[in-house]
């Protein structure tokens, strides 16, 4: 028995070793992405973008194998789904944050609240504010969730976003008061909670 927990030990920190490593190329990738996309975005000379634009394509598809190795094992190596998804949140890539996510069976997305909290907010960066305003309340409803905080708070930039683009004045101006009372809620229960 001693034998076999020793050999489980060990196998377990190789496990981790390999994750940290997997997760230092993804963080790599990210960085090296960033890079091109800054010289991309300075550079004058066509050639110059062409290359730049050229190595953003490149680590691009270097960062996709990684995240469809971890799309079939999310739970399986979790702390590297988690940096494949700040990853692609720290490039604007919403939609792909979205996919991952999606990917996972429900259940799983249930069991794990920062997922669904990094949905909520890719959703809503992809103004899919009735998805997100859906999961908002179902995690309010269901009471397990223990930022309500930055729920009500995201409840509120939803209202006021919808206030923003409503045709009717009626419509915009009761959105208004919705994320008013929203924000005000928040703010109650954690003044750190503000989301915009």
């Amino acid at each position: 028995e001693i034998d076999e927990a020793i050999l489980n030990e060990g196998n377990f920190k190789q496990l981790i070793q390999k994750e940290d490593a997997e997760i230092s190329k993804f963080e790599k990738l990210v960085n090296d992405w960033k890079r091109a996309d800054a010289e991309y975005r300075v550079s004058t000379e066509s050639n110059a973008k062409a290359m730049a634009n050229s190595k953003k394509e490149e680590t691009y598809k270097d960062m996709e194998l990684v995240a469809n190795e971890v799309k079939d094992n999310p739970f399986e190596q979790y702390r590297l789904l988690l940096t494949v998804l700040k990853g692609y949140k720290d490039i604007g890539d919403s939609k792909r944050v979205t996919e991952l996510i999606e990917s996972i069976p429900e259940e799983g997305r249930k069991a794990h609240p920062e997922l669904q909290e990094k949905l909520i907010f890719a959703y809503k960066k992809m103004d899919r504010l009735d998805e997100a305003e859906a999961i908002i309340n179902k995690l309010k409803a269901e009471n397990k969730y223990t930022n309500r905080a930055l729920l009500t708070s995201l409840l509120a930039s939803i209202k006021k976003r919808r206030a923003a683009v409503a045709d009717d004045p009626d419509t915009a101006h009761y959105l208004r008061e919705e994320a008013i009372a929203y924000y005000q809620e928040s703010f109650d229960q954690d003044p750190n909670a503000f989301q915009p």
